[in-house]
């Protein structure tokens, strides 16, 4: 049955099982719902708590998964155990939202939340849906990410503030990965996709070493901004391209330990901006490598392999005195055969 108090809290102190759809709602004042031990039940649960919280003390859905659970409200919203359910939705929240185990749904409404701030401190598995996190916050991903439908598994994450990815928030997508809110990301995290797109639109920094693999097929990474951290990144594309737009300058920050330590590429068509690392750098492609500035090392070799474009003036440093080896194993072209590019080479 339903339960609606006028701003008084609502709580359940032993182990719950819904036999039923069950609404909640405390009002919009501070009415907190809280169960202190497991809840199962393979039935809707709509929780509305307004400026109260929300706290799940015990296991969700550990013997049957509940059914489709939607959170109208609250101010902070706290799984301190596994949660199971057919699907996840949380229309608002004021605070924090924290998974503390392990996030699993199974149907095909998937997870999509919205609120402020988000964290994800263990796994997060979808077996049908897409993943969608709209935050005005701050977002972090501590375990893997999965989804598992291969026509709808996207991944999209709107952050108004900071999206961390630690080392252990490796994303794992059977659709795309999205990254397009205003906020910067801090990421060790790698991504693998299935022949979908990888697009981060914020400004980057790494703080781990990353791969980002889109398969062999033709999945496009793209960076809308700067990346910097001195850390490597790998990114293989297969028939897809990746492309560094205008602002997507790499290493190239003023402040200290800005500079990757090594990039390595692989992609169909190579689009790239400045390049600073302290290692190697490698770009292979099957079409062409586009270059638009400057690309340095400390001491460490530069390879462009593939035919290779300058579209504007092209500068190449692997420094003065121990200098590291510049090739290229297909042709050097401007652009514009009328427009001639400049050519730099310190090696």
């Amino acid at each position: 049955g339903n339960i609606t108090p006028t701003a008084d809290a609502v709580t359940f102190t032993t182990a719950t099982t819904l036999s039923g759809a069950v609404a909640i709602n405390t009002g919009e004042a501070a009415g907190t719902i809280a169960f202190n031990d497991t809840l199962n039940g393979r039935q809707a649960l709509a929780l509305t708590a307004g400026t109260g919280n929300i706290d799940f003390g015990g296991v969700v859905g550990g013997t049957t998964s509940l059914g489709a659970v939607t959170i109208n409200s609250a101010t902070n919203v706290t799984a301190d155990f596994a949660f199971n359910a057919q699907s996840l939705r949380q229309v608002a929240g004021s605070g924090m939202t924290t998974f503390t185990g392990a996030l699993n749904t199974t149907g095909v409404a998937g997870i999509k939340v919205d609120g402020t701030n988000f964290d994800f401190n263990d796994t997060v598995s979808l077996t049908l849906g897409h993943l969608d996190v709209d935050s005005s916050g701050t977002v972090r991903f501590n375990g893997l990410v999965t989804t598992s439908d291969a026509d709808n598994g996207l991944v999209t994450i709107s952050n108004g503030s900071q999206l961390t990815m630690t080392a252990t928030g490796d994303m794992n997508p059977q659709g795309a990965f999205l990254q397009d809110g205003a906020g910067v990301v801090s990421t060790a995290g790698d991504i693998t996709t299935t022949n979908d797109n990888v697009t981060f639109e914020s400004a980057v920094t790494l703080t781990g070493a990353v791969d980002i693999d889109t398969g062999a097929g033709a999945g496009t990474v793209v960076f809308g901004d700067t990346i910097n951290g001195e850390h490597a990144l790998d990114i293989t594309a297969g028939t897809g391209n990746v492309v560094f737009q205008t602002d997507a300058h790499v290493g190239t920050a003023v402040a200290a330990n800005s500079a990757l330590t090594s990039m390595d590429i692989s992609a169909a068509n190579i689009t790239l901006r400045g390049v600073t690392t302290t290692g190697t750098q490698l770009y292979t492609a099957t079409g062409t490598i586009d270059t638009n500035s400057t690309y340095t090392t400390d001491g460490s070799n530069i390879t462009f392999a593939g035919a290779t474009v300058a579209n504007s003036a092209l500068v190449i440093d692997t420094g003065a005195s121990v200098g590291g080896n510049v090739t290229f194993t297909s042709t050097l072209d401007s652009d514009d055969v009328s427009t001639p590019r400049a050519l730099s080479i310190t090696a």
